[in-house]
């Protein structure tokens, strides 16, 4: 299995971050969703199954037994396995696999399902499909879909795609969505205007584990023009953001107001070295590739923080490191825009 839980996916045409060797790269998009979900693993369906509770029978002449019951011989003697009223468990339908046991009122969102509202907000022909797959034995399962309307901020050489991303999990724990996001080709930062806000949630519609699920399928047609909404209001700011320059006094205000230096005190050595070192990353990024043409600009200093909370900052594996680069916003990058506004407004 390849590193951070990852069971199963497809990337195209670039060598995702846990597979260097390519393994899961395409050199081409999928030519159809049915092939895309043929790529990232998700041709199984999660099915329910009956939860069963197992009690030893020490007496067969005084065990109360129900109508229900299996009796099974076992090497350390009989048991019953009786089921659970009002649960159920879900498996996998091609290895059996056990994902979660449920309360009986839990309805399963199957892949299929989940593809079938993909078909319903994607089915045109400038929608393609960059990369999916299967996380966690199963129990999460995503899709990433790629606007191929791609724009840039003045004076920056990389382009920015809008993505609309499908998420799915399968063990009771959230609902099925989809959320709208960019990404800046250079460095894969992914931003939108949600970030920009502070917003908990992007631009999400979300399909509740119940039996009306496919009755939100116009509502998740919807997803598109949210997306265009969405980039047209990130692009619009981060235009804005690219057109207020910075001096290098600017830039190193932004570095140490981001990643500020607790009061004297009360941290350790080791607090101090974790925070200039955090410090250095910034200003690597600044004065890295990912930066070239925007290095000197309030937009530069926002992407910069984004690559460093995105890609750079510590994770505790790849598991987190796809949650908070795709499956979750992130607040600080609220705190990055705000930030670089005011130190581009300073007189450092």
């Amino acid at each position: 299995m390849p590193a951070g839980n990852i069971e199963s996916m497809f990337s195209v045409r670039q060598n995702a971050w846990h597979d260097p060797q390519g393994r899961f790269t395409r050199d081409r998009y999928p030519s159809s969703i049915a092939q895309a979900r043929e790529w990232a693993g998700q041709q199984w369906e999660p099915v329910e199954a009956q939860g069963f509770e197992r009690i030893k029978v020490d007496d067969a002449a005084t065990f109360g037994f129900g109508d229900q019951d299996v009796v099974v011989e076992l090497a350390d003697g009989r048991y019953v396995f009786r089921p659970i009223a009002g649960e159920k468990r879900v498996i996998r339908s091609d290895t059996g696999a056990h994902l979660r046991t449920m309360l009986d009122t839990y309805e399963v969102i199957g892949n299929g399902t989940m593809w079938a509202v993909i078909e319903a907000i994607c089915d045109q022909p400038n929608v393609m499909f960059e990369t999916g797959g299967v996380l966690d034995g199963g129990r999460r399962v995503w899709a990433l879909a790629r606007l191929d309307e791609p724009w840039s901020a003045p004076g920056d050489p990389s382009l920015t795609y809008p993505y609309v991303a499908f998420l799915n999990r399968h063990d009771g724990r959230a609902s099925a969505k989809s959320v709208n996001t960019t990404y800046r080709v250079v460095c894969a930062n992914t931003f939108g205007a949600a970030d920009a806000e502070g917003k908990e949630t992007g631009r999400e519609y979300n399909f509740r584990h119940t039996k009306n699920v496919m009755d939100r399928i116009e509502e998740a047609k919807q997803a598109l023009r949210g997306l265009r909404e969405d980039t047209l209001a990130w692009q619009e700011l981060a235009s804005q953001l690219a057109l207020m320059p910075v001096t290098a006094g600017q830039r190193e205000l932004f570095v140490t107001e981001f990643v500020p230096m607790p009061p004297e005190g009360l941290i350790s050595d080791k607090v101090v070295s974790n925070v200039e070192e955090a410090r250095k990353q910034i200003r690597a990024i600044l004065d890295g590739v990912t930066c070239e043409g925007i290095g000197y600009t309030a937009y530069g200093l926002v992407q910069a923080a984004g690559e460093y909370l995105d890609h750079v900052r510590r994770y505790r594996n790849r598991d987190t490191y796809v949650t908070r680069t795709l499956l979750k916003p992130e607040p600080l990058k609220a705190k990055a825009v705000q930030l670089a506004r005011e130190v581009a407004a300073a007189g450092v």
